[in-house]
């Protein structure tokens, strides 16, 4: 099908000047050979042709077509491209090309973007890669690059975007990085660089983007970090090894949009003054040591009540002291994270934490919080993921709960919780892991948390259950993880356990537990640990536990079982199978010091008198 002739030539125009080929699609229109204007570009992309050898869609088999999906352009990056000396625009996004970048690639001196992220590229970043005066933007992010940053590329004057993370990159940030006074985005995150940031790369006006996260950069961030960047949106320092105080001039950078400082060695006091960051969205300060154990840390978020658009505060695992103060009520609605786990907070969660609606994460555990979860949480009907665990909460589980129905994550072990477990929880449908354990719950399990047919985890170990485990229950074809240990259930153990196909963890000791193993848990091929040890089980050791291959850990100390003892499989190792307590018990391998059976025992005698 022949082109309009107002496309091919809007083709013929554009060809000598971009080249893209990614993964995902490759969007521009190509001219026959026939009409090229320039042999050189004609040899050059017919080379680059020749090379592609995955084109199941025979995508280029004709240059005078719109191009359909293309994937996997492998191999490496042909120097040929080196002879567009017109070309402007190069993107080869998202496939597998290897070896190194062509360092003639700098003969195309029109090119304003070239952007080789994600493939598998080697090698050094070219010094030549600094001649190409008229380069806008350059992204080699998502390879496997190594040497250091060049400081040639600080020639680039006319570069806004200098993307080079993710590789395996060497060294310091250079200075000279400095004189790119057009840049608005540096990425150099996860890039294995060290040292320190030069301070003359605070002095680039145009930055509004600065990502330098998750390297081995250390040192101070100087108290004046944000004065003489302006136009500063986006600041990511995380990951590294910076030490000292949060820098004090923070709240004068008016468009900041997300702060990223977490997993370092920041120490001192909150700003108290960040709510004068009026564009926030993000905060991420977790894993640091900031705090000065007084009861006024907390004061700061006092000030973020002014930040309207804060959707996620990270402030987990830092020496944060204190009670929460009543005007986290008064943050936004907007906010869906909320995480000051691992701190030292203390005294009640303020009732009006129910204001937060739109909280879809909240992570509160491994305080010293007190008193009851107030009943009002039960009004977060967005939560997804819920930790109060390990503080010293009391009271019942709020009834309330069973409105957080997109709940898939409720975590309230370790605390004083009492009363039973109210089966309103069974409206939360999308449950995967609940915890429950250490606490002082009684009563029984509701069926209807054994209904869950995305369940995954459930530990309720540590508490004083005592009515039987529900004899039916759904097909648990998640199930991973089963914990009821040490409680006091009675009864026979479910058999529709056995229909667990996914279980790999099922701990049912220090209970009650009567009667034989189920013969249904012969299908669980997966399973790794079980541990039925300190209950009321008797009769034979079902041999099919021969057969789980997976099996690495078997408990059945102190119960009532009797007769031989399988010596295959699992109970071929001393270290991995445990019969302690079970004086009816004989046979099995020699280093588990069982007494012989009766039949064994018969035969040695018989074979001692054929000797006489």
């Amino acid at each position: 099908m022949e082109l309009p002739p107002m496309s091919l030539r809007a083709i013929r125009s554009f060809l000598p000047h971009a080249i893209i080929f990614s993964s995902i699609y490759v969007p521009w229109l190509l001219g026959s050979a026939a009409n090229f204007s320039n042999e050189t570009d004609h040899l050059a992309l017919v080379h680059f042709k020749h090379l592609i050898t995955d084109d199941p869609l025979n995508s280029l088999s004709s240059w005078n077509h719109t191009l359909h999906f293309c994937h996997c352009f492998h191999g490496a990056v042909p120097e040929e491209i080196g002879r567009l000396f017109r070309l402007r625009y190069l993107s080869l996004v998202n496939n597998t090309f290897t070896r190194e970048i062509p360092a003639n690639l700098t003969h195309c001196l029109e090119l304003q973007v070239l952007n080789l992220y994600g493939n598998q590229l080697v090698g050094r970043i070219p010094t030549e890669l600094g001649s190409l005066s008229k380069l806008t933007k350059l992204n080699l992010g998502y390879n496997s690059l190594t040497g250091c940053i060049l400081p040639s590329l600080g020639n680039l004057s006319s570069l806004s975007y200098l993307y080079l993370s993710i590789n395996n990159l060497e060294g310091s940030i250079p200075s000279e990085l400095s004189q790119l006074v057009s840049l608005e985005l540096l990425a150099i995150y996860s890039s294995n660089l060290s040292g320190r940031i030069p301070p003359s790369l605070y002095n680039l006006l145009s930055i509004t983007i600065l990502d330098v996260g998750y390297n081995r950069l250390n040192g101070n961030l100087p108290s004046n970090l944000v004065l003489t960047l302006p136009n500063l949106q986006e600041l990511y320092v995380g990951g590294n090894q910076f030490t000292g105080p949060i820098p004090v001039s923070l709240p004068n950078a008016s468009r900041l949009v997300i702060l990223s400082f977490e997993d370092n060695s920041f120490t001192g006091s909150m700003p108290m003054n960040l709510g004068s960051l009026k564009s926030l969205t993000k905060v991420f300060l977790g894993y640091n040591e900031l705090g000065t154990g007084k009861a006024h840390d907390l004061s700061f978020l006092v000030s973020l009540t002014n930040c309207s658009s804060l959707q996620a505060l990270y402030m987990d695992a830092n020496c944060l002291s204190g009670a929460l103060p009543d005007s986290i009520a008064n943050l936004t609605t907007q906010m869906t994270w909320l995480t000051l786990e691992g701190n030292r907070i203390f005294g009640s969660i303020p009732s009006g934490i129910q204001n937060l609606f739109s909280l879809t994460r909240l992570r509160m555990q491994y305080n010293f919080l007190t008193g009851a979860i107030p009943i009002g949480v039960g009004k977060l009907n967005k939560m997804e993921v819920l930790f109060f665990g390990r503080n010293e909460l009391s009271g019942n589980i709020p009834s309330s709960m069973q409105n957080m129905s997109r709940l898939y994550l409720l975590a309230l072990e370790g605390n004083s919780l009492t009363g039973s477990v109210p089966s309103s929880l069974g409206n939360c449908t999308y449950m995967q892991f609940l915890y429950l354990f250490d606490n002082n719950l009684s009563g029984g399990l509701p069926k209807q948390l054994f209904s869950f047919p995305s369940l995954i985890e459930i530990f309720v170990g540590n508490n004083s259950f005592s009515i039987d485990l529900p004899l039916e229950a759904g097909y648990l074809k998640a199930l991973q993880n089963l914990n009821v240990s040490n409680n006091k259930l009675s009864g026979e153990i479910p058999s529709w356990l056995g229909s667990c196909l996914s279980l790999e963890y099922l701990g049912l000791e220090g209970n009650f537990f009567q009667g034989s193993i189920p013969s249904t848990f012969s299908t669980l091929r997966g399973l790794g640990s079980l541990d039925l040890s300190g209950n009321n089980l008797s009769e034979k050791i079902p041999k099919y536990l021969e057969n789980l291959s997976a099996l690495e850990y078997l408990n059945l100390s102190f119960n009532d079982f009797e007769g031989e003892l399988p010596n295959q499989g699992v109970f071929r190792n001393a270290s991995e199978v445990w019969v302690l307590g079970n004086s009816k018990l004989c046979g099995g391998i020699e280093e588990l010091k069982l007494p012989a059976c009766s039949s064994q025992a018969s035969k040695k005698l018989g074979c001692l008198l054929l000797q006489k």
